[in-house]
């Protein structure tokens, strides 16, 4: 499809599409640490709460 359409894209939206390949270039965020979602620390306050 983008090696039809990709060409025609410059021409007609040249903003998006640079725009596109700008975003391409962009490094991949870092993973986050394990356990380190709202879920795990929902869960392990309410694990340490009824320890105590």
């Amino acid at each position: 499809v983008m090696r039809y359409s990709g060409p025609r894209m410059l021409l007609k939206h040249p903003i998006l599409a640079v725009r596109h390949l700008l975003h391409e270039k962009r490094e991949v965020p870092e993973k986050p640490a394990a356990n380190a979602s709202n879920r795990h620390k929902r869960i392990n306050a309410e694990r340490d709460t009824k320890k105590s």
